[in-house]
C-alpha cells in the first residue's frame, strides 16, 4: 500500500520552510550588524585614551 502526500500540504510545508529561512537570515544579518556596532564602539573606547595622550602632548605647557 502506497501513501500519497497531498500537494497542498507539500506546498504549505515548503512555504513554511522558506519563511523560516528568511526569518533566520534576517536574524543573522541583524546579529552581524549588531556585532560590528559593538566592535566599533569598543575600538573607539580603546582609541580615546591614545587620542587624549597625543593631544595633551602636543599642547603648549602652561
Amino acid at each position: 500500500m502506497q501513501q500519497t502526500i497531498d500537494p497542498a500540504v507539500i506546498e504549505q510545508v515548503q512555504r513554511h520552510a522558506a519563511a523560516q529561512k528568511r526569518r533566520r537570515q534576517a536574524v543573522d544579518a541583524f546579529m552581524r550588524v549588531l556585532a560590528h556596532v559593538v566592535l566599533l564602539l569598543l575600538s573607539f573606547m580603546a582609541l580615546i585614551p591614545a587620542i587624549w595622550m597625543i593631544s595633551s602632548s602636543l599642547k603648549a605647557p602652561t
